[in-house]
């Protein structure tokens, strides 16, 4: 995705990066700062460990900062997934745990 938008939505005032929200924040914080606002569009509910991503989404926010996260708390193609990972005949396919 990131490299879609760098090739199709160029733009001398934005830049993309990948950053791993769940993982350690701090170099990216150190050359970026901290935002004013952070805006998370149906991904964190790919993010193990939500808690640290969070935290982490906090600590890249100015103080007095807006954030909008909009993802997927429940839905029942995920219990599907979890279903098919424990039948043996889907099981080498699917490595969702």
């Amino acid at each position: 995705m990131v490299e879609y938008a760098q090739q199709h939505y160029n733009v001398d005032n934005i830049f993309y990066e990948v950053l791993d929200i769940a993982g350690d924040v701090s170099d990216f914080k150190e050359e970026w700062g901290t935002f004013t606002k952070v805006f998370s569009f149906y991904c964190l509910h790919w993010v193990k460990n939500l808690r640290r991503a969070l935290r982490n989404i906090h600590s890249l926010m100015k103080n007095g900062g807006e954030t909008l996260l909009v993802f997927v708390a429940q839905c029942p193609v995920f219990e599907m997934y979890e279903r098919m990972a424990d039948d043996g005949k889907w099981k080498a396919y699917m490595q969702v745990r």
